[in-house]
């Protein structure tokens, strides 16, 4: 199967410059939204904030500075930015700065430092730091693997509808990893992820419906997840596919292609 269950940097937030700064922090797992209220300040503004002490402003600037805007990407500028607004309980900054710690990104590798800012934003209710911390305690990174703290943190994202702590919940539940075996709840998990967009659930799910785990085997469905989850680069969702292909009618083949395409449509995945 195509379970991933590794830690590592969500997609860098982004902004665009073009006279007047607008705020959108919708990659990274980051709540959208979370900059209202900024969208109509400038560039220049936000920085001043920043050097005022603003959190928020510090937050934004350590975001950008660190993926780039207008300019190369400086991680180490960036992080020095987000360092000053965890520091005052910035939660989104504290999950930042932890991501910038694990992958030592404009900071030395640290995996314990990554995990002490990973939880801190965890506590404060942010999911896609619960998910980090699940996925600490699964692999032993900063921290003594652990599969009951993994679950614990990996149910506290799921209770928010966080896609990848639905996708780790689901392969606990697939090995039994701190929790009873239950593949009928692996593949209920593996479908919310999959609906959210989550590419790894959506291949996952192509593996369970061809194989009947948890489920009945329906190989037209299989090919739908596969269909969606390749168009996204998950290669081996590719491989089940093509493999999968040869053992459907052309009737079955264009069925899953019609279910995945109104699937992208009503989801906005492409």
């Amino acid at each position: 199967m195509t379970n991933h269950v590794a830690l590592q940097m969500r997609g860098a937030a982004g902004g665009v410059l073009a006279g007047v700064f607008a705020v959108v922090l919708l990659a990274t797992g980051d709540a959208a939204g979370q900059a209202a209220g900024t969208s109509s300040r400038t560039l220049a503004e936000i920085c001043a904030l920043a050097d005022q002490g603003d959190a928020e402003s510090q937050y934004l600037v350590g975001v950008l500075v660190r993926d780039g805007l207008g300019k190369p990407p400086n991680p180490t500028e960036g992080a020095k930015w987000l360092r000053k607004a965890a520091v005052q309980g910035h939660a989104l900054a504290q999950y930042h700065l932890g991501n910038c710690y694990v992958n030592g990104a404009g900071v030395p590798e640290d995996k314990a430092e990554a995990v002490k800012w990973f939880q801190k934003s965890a506590e404060q209710g942010t999911a896609p730091a619960q998910t980090a911390m699940g996925l600490c305690y699964t692999n032993g990174i900063g921290v003594a693997r652990d599969a009951a703290m993994a679950v614990s943190w990996f149910g506290k994202a799921v209770a928010q509808g966080d896609a990848e702590g639905e996708n780790n919940l689901a392969t606990c539940y697939e090995s039994g990893f701190g929790v009873p075996k239950d593949l009928g709840k692996a593949l209920q998990l593996y479908r919310k992820a999959a609906e959210k967009g989550w590419v790894m659930a959506q291949g996952n799910l192509g593996v369970y419906y061809e194989s009947g785990t948890g489920t009945a085997a329906d190989l037209v469905e299989a090919m739908k997840w596969y269909l969606i989850a390749s168009a996204q680069g998950d290669e081996p969702a590719g491989e089940g596919a093509k493999a999968l292909a040869p053992k459907l009618s052309a009737q079955q083949r264009e069925e899953a292609r019609k279910r995945a395409e109104q699937f992208r449509k009503a989801s906005g995945v492409k």
